[in-house]
């Protein structure tokens, strides 16, 4: 009886509602409802506030969800051990990703290579993938800034310069490269801050009289933008060289690069796939470009 006890507890939990938690388990509401309250009264505890339709983890509660993450994590773990043999594989693969070209290209390179395997993706931004990572949520992260926990694994895969982005008929399109003063007065579109390494952007944007910045959260948003003259980025040529409608110049003592990383748990059960990921990422690169 725990076992389903913890499993609700923890569906919504990771939802955030009783209704959400109850649809991703197939269960009614209630029944949901009645289970994380057998479980608080059976231990005499509170582990949600509840303020009408929202709901907090407690203390006890915020303690609980970090546990039963890597109960269920062991749990499927050892399914997926019990499930896979070398030649008869079965089991569920948890991928995850900040971006959705890195996403469905590694999804198509694995589900090529390991037909019999249930792939399950996610689609994050970094600091949520983080978390969740360490939580025991996915099997495989790819992500574009550097994960700092010992429980992880994390291998730097590609670093790439960023370059000036913009519109095909810019006047600034003739050049081979460019330094900061000659856009300087461009209204410039970024990527979140965290997906320029080696430093704080905005810092150096501001310290050189760049005024005029925006961070969007969607990459196909700051494309449309420079495609339509509306801004400029900092975009790395493997973004764009696909869209006819943009240039890439490089940017002279231009400090910040674009870096993307694999990060695992390093007590994992999935290290022969993700060993086999490793191995064709260079092919998952190439299916981007």
């Amino acid at each position: 009886m725990i076992h389903a006890q913890l499993k609700a507890f923890h569906a919504v939990a990771v939802t955030g509602g009783f209704t959400t938690a109850a649809k991703s388990l197939g269960m009614t509401q209630p029944a949901i409802t009645l289970q994380v309250k057998a479980l608080e009264n059976t231990y005499q505890t509170l582990l949600f506030h509840r303020r009408g339709k929202s709901i907090s983890l407690t203390e006890t509660g915020n303690t609980l969800f970090n546990l039963t993450g890597r109960y269920f994590q062991i749990e499927s773990e050892a399914e997926f051990l019990l499930k896979s043999t070398l030649n008869n594989e079965r089991g569920v693969f948890r991928l995850a990703a900040n971006q959705a070209a890195w996403l469905f290209a590694s999804a198509s390179v694995f589900k090529k290579k390991f037909p019999a395997i249930e792939l399950k993706t996610c689609l994050r931004h970094s600091e949520r993938l983080e978390r969740e990572l360490i939580d025991y949520r996915h099997d495989l992260v790819i992500i574009s800034n550097k994960v700092d926990d010992e429980t992880i694994d994390c291998q730097l895969m590609q670093q790439e310069p960023f370059t000036l982005t913009i519109n095909k008929e810019h006047p600034l399109s003739q050049y081979e490269s460019v330094i900061l003063p000659d856009f300087k007065d461009l209204k410039l579109y970024l990527l979140p801050e965290h997906q320029y390494t080696n430093g704080n952007l905005n810092n150096w944007l501001k310290s050189n009289d760049h005024r005029h910045i925006f961070y969007c959260g969607d990459k196909e948003f700051v494309v449309e933008a420079i495609a339509h003259a509306e801004a400029v980025s900092f975009l790395t040529q493997s973004m764009v060289k696909k869209d006819p409608r943009l240039r890439s110049v490089q940017i002279s003592d231009f400090p910040f690069e674009h870096r993307t990383y694999i990060a695992f748990q390093r007590k994992t059960m999935a290290k022969r796939f993700i060993t086999k990921m490793i191995e064709d990422f260079p092919r998952i690169s190439e299916t981007m470009g």
